[in-house]
């Protein structure tokens, strides 16, 4: 399915990287976040393990 803007452009008609990347930071925010949570707690406790 492809995404369209209300003038009927796509993604794939909009130039640069710029747009598609804000898009898919913003997308993949909250998922990320929680991954990066998970990696810190993670590290935090193998250095209070020694």
């Amino acid at each position: 399915m492809v995404e369209t803007f209300p003038n009927g452009r796509s993604w794939s008609d909009v130039r640069g990287n710029g747009a598609r990347t804000a898009y898919n930071y913003a997308e993949y925010l909250p998922e990320r976040t929680r991954m990066m949570q998970w990696y810190a707690d993670e590290l935090g406790g193998l250095r209070d393990a020694k």
